[in-house]
Formats: C-alpha cells, sequence, structure tokens
C-alpha cells in the first residue's frame, strides 16, 4: 500500500488514485489477518502430521521387530486369543503410552533444571542475608525468578521464590502443585519510589 494513500480526504476526481477507503481497508487488514492464521494453523498441522508420522514408522519398526523374532527358530511368542487387529491396538496403545511417558520425563528433566537454578538462587539469597546485619532492610526483587516478568505468584515449596503464572505452571507438575503451596503476591509499595 502506498505511504502517501489518505484515508479521510475525498477523491479529487472519480478517478482519484490518492484514497482508498476505509472500509477496504478493514476488508484488507481482515484478509491478512486471516492468511496468518490459516498459516498458523497449517504449520500446526504439519507439527501434528509429523508426529503421527514418526509414531507410524516407530509402530513398523515393533512390528518388523515382531515378525523376525517369530521367524526365528524356537521363538515362542505368547499365544493369544485376540485377533491380529487386537494385538495391533494393544501394541500401538502401548507405543503410545511410551511415547506420553518420554515426554513427562523430558518435562520432569525440564523441572528439575529448573528446581536446581532455584535452588541456586535460594542459597545465594541466603548468603546474601547472612551478609547483612539487618535482614529486615532486605528489598526482595519483585520478579519472576525465571524469566524475569512481574511475578504474580509466590511458592513456598521452592523457598518462597516469587514467579509469573506461566512460568509456575510449567515448573510445577501436578504433584508438585499439591505438594508446593503458593499464595498471590503483591509487591510492597516502596517509599519515596
Amino acid at each position: 500500500m502506498p505511504a502517501a494513500v489518505s484515508r479521510s480526504s475525498p477523491p479529487s476526481s472519480l478517478g482519484g488514485s490518492d484514497y482508498v477507503d476505509p472500509e477496504v481497508l478493514d476488508v484488507l487488514q481482515y484478509i491478512m489477518n486471516a492468511e496468518k492464521e490459516a498459516c498458523q494453523e497449517a504449520e500446526d498441522a504439519m507439527k501434528l502430521y509429523e508426529k503421527d508420522r514418526q509414531l507410524k514408522v516407530k509402530l513398523d519398526e515393533i512390528r518388523a521387530n515382531r515378525d523376525t523374532v517369530k521367524q526365528l527358530p524356537g521363538s515362542k511368542l505368547p499365544s493369544s486369543d485376540l485377533s491380529d487387529e487386537d494385538n495391533e491396538d494393544k501394541l500401538s496403545d502401548k507405543v503410545i503410552q511410551q511415547f506420553l511417558n518420554e515426554a513427562r520425563l523430558e518435562a520432569d528433566s525440564a523441572a528439575l533444571r529448573s528446581n536446581g537454578n532455584a535452588q541456586r538462587r535460594a542459597e545465594r539469597k541466603l548468603i546474601n542475608s547472612s551478609d547483612q546485619d539487618d535482614t529486615d532492610n532486605f528489598e526482595e526483587l519483585p520478579w519472576c525468578a525465571i524469566c524475569n516478568n512481574d511475578a504474580s505468584l509466590r511458592c513456598y515449596g521452592c523457598e518462597g521464590d516469587l514467579y509469573c503464572r506461566r512460568c509456575f505452571r510449567e515448573c510445577h507438575d501436578t504433584r508438585e502443585l499439591k505438594e508446593h503451596p503458593s499464595t498471590i503476591y503483591e509487591p510492597k509499595a516502596t517509599n519515596g519510589h
């Protein structure tokens, strides 16, 4: 769109090129937003497709391994009264469960790394506060312990660390949410600031 386009001035003549109807601009903006959303949806769909493809590859590997074991002399696979389709469903469920467990492990390891950082921060706080004569004069910074955004929660299970809502959710799994009491954090008003 040219920079010299005016939204408010009427056309100088019927064929004036320096005037663009505001409704046309609104429609163009709507189309651009719809295009962005469609691109994002397509990208998300491609990610899901890739995950499905990886699951299928893994399932094919398991089936190939099962078939190889069946062909070995003297191999005995447990007999089953179930049909091949039922066996495949059970196998698919096991593969999906394995992937879910792996994803949980990755999330837990990220939380452990985060908790390790929180523990080091807490140790530094203790060292710094012990160096001060009067710990009541210690000014607490109202930031998230992870991302430095404004804090909105205090977690007493993490030695009173402050978190924004997003980081708190990401760093606390279901068990920790039950074991780590937290309260809404409101920064204290400072005098003269």
